[in-house]
């Protein structure tokens, strides 16, 4: 093959990765493992006690830029996952603590063969009653997807920003159970 016909492959290879759909982070895919997190003390006072009062930040993924996590998305995984531990307060019954969360930012390359994107969020949980904050902290976590997870670009990061959320997701987690 000759130098131009291997050009215009490449050009068209480039341009397919580059202008491709981009789909947003899945929330089942933000969810930490169970077996991640350490188990909940069954005397836990968070215990059936948090509501998910505020959930803000994200963004919605424009399909022919790059994937990102929405805030609708990055609310269902936090209540599935404070569900699973069973610290989410059962549905239509008040919690004794509100959590808000900010998605901060979302750190993300603009190419590479192994894509870290780094997510910033404030956690804040605060008592009802007293108004008293419990906890009140910002979270940064990374995660790296490389080519051997997807060799599509767009795929890597939609991977890279999911791992990204569900460290910070786990990380808040295992923060709220090491509380007094």
């Amino acid at each position: 093959m000759n130098r131009k016909i291997i050009s215009q492959i490449l050009l068209v290879l480039f341009i397919y990765t580059l202008v491709g759909c981009a789909s947003g982070a899945r929330y089942s895919a933000m969810i930490p493992d169970d077996h991640s997190i350490l188990p909940v003390p069954e005397n836990f006072f968070l215990k059936n006690a948090i509501t998910l009062k505020e959930v803000t930040g994200g963004e919605e993924t424009n399909p022919m830029w790059t994937s990102e996590v929405g805030g609708q998305e990055l609310k269902k995984a936090l209540e599935e996952s404070l569900r699973r531990k069973q610290l989410l307060t059962p549905p239509n019954t008040g919690g004794k603590y509100n959590l808000s969360v900010n998605l901060e930012k979302v750190d993300q390359p603009m190419f590479g063969f192994s894509f870290t994107v780094t997510s910033t969020a404030d956690y804040l949980l605060r008592n009802n009653e007293t108004k008293d904050i419990t906890f009140d902290q910002k979270i940064s976590a990374s995660y790296t997807a490389t080519f051997g997870d997807a060799a599509y670009g767009p795929t890597r990061l939609k991977l890279a920003n999911e791992g990204s959320i569900r460290e910070n997701i786990r990380q808040f987690i295992e923060k709220l159970l090491l509380l007094n």
